[in-house]
């Protein structure tokens, strides 16, 4: 996940090789960079 300037925090934990799972509240923006 990244913070409000975009700098990377941490990767999410794949569930297998083609899905993460990601929670958030109502009302927030979420964006996933997704690499090769």
């Amino acid at each position: 996940y990244t913070n409000l300037n975009e700098e990377r925090q941490s990767e999410l934990p794949l569930k297998d090789a083609n899905t993460v799972s990601v929670t958030a509240k109502a009302y927030k923006i979420v964006t996933i960079e997704i690499q090769p």
